[in-house]
């Protein structure tokens, strides 16, 4: 594979997360060959929307900024004059007109907007720039008061049955709705690199707002319902800053109804994948995560490892391919939600970043460790009782945000860490 060198570790007292670890683990590099492909099997093909939704676990867990800009050329070799880009990259000749819309496509603007906030490097941004405009014109073109449908969706949701296309996009999340989330979001995008290029932001801006204006007018009830009723439609909104207010907490307190009622189980595919555990741990709900994580039967990641899964599959099912990374996200959630270590977009390259560790009763210890381009940010914690003993890493010329749970008792801890070793001793309400 790709000889990027190893740049995070994770680890922890519940063995089972740490095979879903060691599972994303491998499913990552043995699907990195020059190109980040889909299975090293059978496709070998590098399908975008996979590696969209992968490339933050990627970056959090390898040195690969290198190979992404790498396979970034590539896609910018492909695209279209219209800005159309194939599904797979490199393209044999097909792909642009099946499997390539905002969802899939989203692998260019992810992929650059990643890179940078690992980096803080805005050469990369400016490079990609014209990329990502010719990519947002094309969308624009396809869409219809705003709104765009020509994309997968959240493919290989939870099916009972054979691995074929019919099953595979049996899935709740209308794609309309995920679809023209990913416009949203390369609008917001654009508006955010124009903005720190020192450019005019003002025709992205308006279009963000329109596209927003019209997603909550054709997804969002007025009692915060979400097309879709499901995880993945929930979460998308929520995901894509598309709510505010009572809105949000209304979806929000939805999709945590719906994973109760679904008995704590998966039910979303690989753009859920990204979404749900993301804005569970960005809004303090990171233990219905770790419930989801723990339930033994299908569908679930437990399901796969007592089939003697050791790569990620593709089906929840254990059908199809039993090498795909398109559901590794969760393992970017492990460091970011239970470890704690999560980059702050306000101060990209980790030059200030945010320790919000998920201190919950079921874990008895952590290790969790990213090497950023300054150093090593590492965070220890282990439990004896209500007592907890934690050792928080800041590398040299950096600071960190400390964000402890409410179930954790001590005001005297500061804030703010500035660089060097902190040995801290924190006590849990009973």
């Amino acid at each position: 594979y790709t000889d990027f060198a190893r740049r995070g570790y994770f680890s922890c007292s519940d063995e089972r997360i740490n095979r879903i670890q060691e599972m994303c683990h491998w499913s990552t590099v043995s699907n990195f060959f020059g190109i980040p492909t889909d299975c090293p099997h059978r496709e070998k093909n590098a399908w975008t929307g996979d590696a969209g939704i992968s490339v933050e676990q990627i970056l959090m867990n390898f040195q690969s900024v290198r190979a992404f800009l790498k396979w970034l050329d590539d896609i910018v070799d492909s695209q279209r004059p219209n800005g159309m880009i194939p599904c797979v990259v490199p393209s044999t000749g097909w792909g642009y007109h099946w499997g390539n819309g905002p969802d899939w496509s989203n692998g260019l603007v992810a992929s650059v907007w990643y890179c940078y906030l690992y980096t803080g490097d805005k050469e990369i941004l400016r490079k990609y720039f014209p990329a990502l405009q010719k990519h947002f014109s094309c969308m624009l073109s396809m869409s219809q008061d705003y709104i765009v449908d020509y994309g997968i969706g959240d493919w290989c949701a939870p099916f009972v049955g054979p691995a074929v296309s019919e099953n595979m996009s049996s899935f709740k999340a209308p794609v309309s709705l995920t679809d023209t989330s990913f416009f949203y979001n390369t609008a917001e995008i654009l508006e955010k690199i124009c903005v720190l290029l020192g450019w005019d932001s003002s025709y992205y801006r308006e279009m963000r707002i329109k596209i927003k204006a019209s997603i909550y007018h054709r997804f969002i009830g007025e009692n915060g319902e979400v097309a879709g009723n499901c995880q993945t439609s929930d979460a998308c909104i929520l995901f894509q800053g598309l709510a505010e207010g009572q809105t949000e907490e209304k979806i929000l307190h939805h999709l945590v109804n719906c994973i109760k009622e679904n008995n704590w189980h998966i039910d979303f595919g690989i753009l859920g994948c990204k979404f749900v555990p993301h804005v569970l741990g960005d809004h303090g709900a990171v233990d219905v995560f770790y419930k989801m994580l723990s339930q033994p039967d299908f569908p679930g990641f437990q399901h796969w490892l007592d089939m003697g899964a050791t790569t990620l599959f593709e089906c929840w099912n254990g059908l199809g391919s039993h090498n795909h990374h398109m559901f590794s996200n969760v393992s970017a959630a492990f460091y970011q939600y239970i470890g704690g270590i999560k980059v702050d977009e306000k101060y990209p390259g980790f030059r200030r970043f945010r320790i919000q560790p998920g201190l919950f009763r079921e874990l008895e210890w952590v290790r969790c460790s990213h090497e950023c381009l300054h150093g090593v940010i590492s965070v220890i914690w282990k439990k004896s009782g209500t007592k907890i003993e934690m050792t928080i890493t800041v590398p040299f010329g950096t600071q960190a945000e400390l964000v402890l749970p409410a179930s954790v008792e001590d005001e005297k801890i500061p804030k703010i860490l500035e660089s060097g070793v902190h040995k801290l001793e924190l006590s849990m309400a009973e």
